[in-house]
């Protein structure tokens, strides 16, 4: 018998759970059509938006503060997604920004106090958010 890899992720589905008014749970179970099981997409499925405090966003990504501002990495082979930064989770409350780079690319963004929104691509390695200086 072929040994087991720890760890391999294998999608059977969506899983739901249900619960009424008395307290009682349903569990259900949607099995996975065949185009899910050929390339299952290991994010946030269902492409919500999800808050983290920090940020908004349907998406995944590495992010840090910098000298000018922050960086933000999206994972590998992560589809495009929008995100929002809460610009005083880095300290950077009061901040405008000068620029989102992407590379040397500009990319447009919109602020609203410290709520700084913009669309991530697949073919960008990071995004380098500048602080306008004050």
């Amino acid at each position: 018998m072929p040994p087991v890899a720890i760890h391999t992720p294998i999608w059977l589905g969506t899983v739901t759970v249900k619960r009424n008014a008395d307290g009682q749970s349903a569990l259900s179970l949607a099995p996975s059509t065949p185009t899910e099981l050929i390339q299952p997409e290991r994010w946030n499925p269902d492409r919500r938006q999800l808050d983290f405090g920090f940020a908004v966003t349907n998406g995944a990504f590495r992010v840090q503060r910098t000298g000018t501002g922050v960086a933000l990495i999206p994972l590998p082979e992560h589809p495009a997604f929008t995100t929002t930064l809460r610009l005083d989770h880095f300290g950077l409350a009061g901040a405008q920004i000068a620029a989102v780079l992407a590379g040397d690319e500009k990319t447009t963004f919109t602020q609203k106090g410290e709520a700084l929104t913009f669309r991530c691509e697949p073919v960008v390695f990071s995004y380098d958010v500048k602080v306008a200086p004050r």
